[in-house]
């Protein structure tokens, strides 16, 4: 009785996340496509300057999401342009098989900062709406390329990734 209740318990404490095998490991993002999703949070253009964004994704379905001290030039309607740096992770969930795929948030620290007009300023993220925050779609895995379509007209996700080594 003993083990039908442990094997039991093993099932349902297990979560069940579907992954293709070509999705893990770690990736880069690509800066366009990084610029892109910026420029579609802010209203703005927004070309990238300096800095570093990585995911890896582990079999366990863990989605994790580094930003480190990632420069954008952005330019905002009636605004003077600015240099918006971004730091922080994004932890949660993802499923992807048959070309779809989910990423629910949990753990969310992004934030930016920028200096206009002689002012520092904070420009908060939340994970309902900002990069790496989540969101679903479908992807075409290669051996070392990585594309995201996102459902949503205001992406999340950056489009391209490239494999690390």
């Amino acid at each position: 009785m003993k083990k039908i209740v442990f094997l039991i318990a093993s099932l349902t404490a297990t979560p069940g996340f579907a992954l293709e095998e070509c999705l893990l490991g770690a990736w880069q993002v690509d800066t366009d496509a990084l610029a892109q999703v910026l420029a579609g949070q802010l209203n703005a253009s927004a070309a990238y300057v300096d800095g570093d964004a990585f995911m890896e994704i582990g079999e366990d379905g863990a989605v994790r999401m580094l930003v480190s001290n990632i420069v954008m030039k952005v330019q905002m309607a009636g605004a003077p342009e600015m240099d918006v740096t971004i730091n922080g992770n994004s932890h949660g969930n993802i499923t992807a098989e048959g070309g779809l795929w989910t990423i629910v948030g949990g753990e969310y620290t992004l934030v930016g900062s920028a200096f206009v007009m002689g002012q520092s300023m904070s420009i908060p993220f939340s994970s309902e709406t900002g990069m790496f925050g989540g969101g679903s779609g479908s992807y075409i895995c290669g051996d070392d390329r990585l594309t995201f379509d996102s459902d949503n007209a205001a992406a999340q996700m950056p489009s391209q990734w490239v494999r690390l080594p």
